[in-house]
């Protein structure tokens, strides 16, 4: 008589045997478990299509006429759309290696063998059960996580957009401002000092709206040859007013006089103004930021071999002597929203890495190029090296 355990689980017996099929289920009912019987493999299939979820487990024969055992796994797990589903087998006492082989090849769970030993039967099924349970309630956690990640993604595009019609109406009446002949200098100096950052939060989010775009796959690049080099400069000049604040120098050794890459322009110049603004906000007063451009494999700084690109790579690279960033940290920090300690105190941020160095990351990639960092800087015990490679341009600049 089968108790009033309650049921654990449902289980799909099958097996052409009727007096199997009755000792099983005894055994199985008597164990808290529904069990629902199948006398052959096309049967089996019928009830698991009508059935669907609330079948926890299979336990089968594999000595069948038609569809034998190996074959109903094989189905259930790669034609059914139930591949989660554990699927026990039934065999004789003994079994040759090549069949056992070819059972898990077929995505057999595990084997009990006959004789059966009631106890280790329902043991193996509740663990398989359990098993199987959380497994989905990891995948519905996963899936409503991911739901409510995308809802907030979406929420911040959303606010990001949004946030350029402001600025940039801002920026408009600013410039009227300015026209104004009665502002005293003073005035005039504080009209240009708001709308130099008004254009950085601008361009801020720009880099934003272009990251995930990247990430998307629908930022369309303009690709041109330009010469490296020259938009370098160019960052550079941009960057001195921050230096001389800071108190930083900024020194550049250019390996080459002209280095070109088919690129665009814009972006790979947004990159390059990160790496140095990053570079120039967590060095230490009075010391220097130093700047390489070079060819990959044509001779460059000692740091050269340490440097993840391949030859016929033109290379950027920016150093500076703040604290090192520890060595776990080094991929981490060119993830959106992740920032790096200092490998002397954990407590202190010392990478402002949360959105610059993901938008770099993303850029680079659409490249095609290689993006990273060394730390601390070979033969000191201090400092980080920041650089991208990209693929040297090997037409004929116009």
């Amino acid at each position: 008589m089968v108790d009033n355990t309650p049921e654990k689980g449902t289980i799909l017996l099958v097996d052409d045997l009727p007096d199997n099929l009755y000792v099983y289920s005894e055994i199985l009912g008597r164990a808290g478990f529904r069990v629902i019987t199948a006398g052959n493999g096309r049967e089996a299939l019928e009830k698991l299509e009508k059935l669907g979820d609330s079948i926890d487990l299979v336990l089968s024969d594999v000595m069948m006429p038609g569809i034998n055992g190996f074959d109903l796994c094989c189905k259930i797990k790669k034609e059914s759309g139930y591949s989660d589903l554990p699927v026990v087998l039934i065999t004789a006492q003994l079994m040759d290696e090549e069949s056992a082989i070819k059972g898990f090849t077929y995505g057999a769970d595990d084997y009990i063998s006959r004789p059966i030993n009631p106890s280790l039967l329902v043991k193996k099924i509740e663990g398989f059960i359990e098993k199987k349970e959380s497994l989905y309630r990891w995948k519905a956690t996963k899936a409503r996580s991911e739901q409510e990640l995308a809802t907030t993604e979406w929420h911040t595009r959303m606010l990001i957009h949004d946030l350029r019609s402001p600025l940039s109406s801002a920026m408009g009446f600013l410039s009227l401002l300015a026209m104004d002949p009665d502002l005293t200098e003073r005035q005039r100096d504080l009209v240009i000092t708001i709308q130099a950052a008004i254009q950085r939060e601008t361009e801020l989010i720009e880099d934003m709206l272009a990251m995930l775009a990247a990430r998307d796959g629908k930022l369309e690049l303009l690709r041109e040859p330009f010469d490296l080099v020259s938009t370098i400069s160019e960052a550079v000049m941009l960057q001195k007013g921050n230096a001389i604040r800071k108190g930083v120098t900024l020194e550049v050794y250019p390996y080459a006089e002209r280095l070109f890459v088919n690129a665009d322009r814009k972006l790979i110049g947004r990159v390059v103004t990160n790496l140095l603004d990053n570079a120039v906000k967590f060095s230490p007063s009075n010391a220097s930021v130093e700047i390489f451009a070079y060819d990959k494999g044509g001779g460059g700084p000692p740091f050269d071999e340490m440097i993840d690109a391949v030859e016929e790579t033109v290379v950027f690279a920016v150093s500076n002597a703040g604290e090192p960033i520890p060595g776990e940290a080094h991929r981490r920090i060119f993830r959106p929203f992740e920032q790096a300690s200092s490998g002397r105190d954990r407590q202190t941020k010392v990478r402002g890495a949360g959105l610059g160095l993901a938008f770099c990351y993303e850029i680079v990639r659409l490249h095609n190029g290689r993006i990273g960092v060394v730390s601390p800087i070979p033969g000191r015990d201090e400092g980080s090296v920041f650089y991208f490679a990209l693929p040297m341009y090997q037409g004929t600049p116009s």
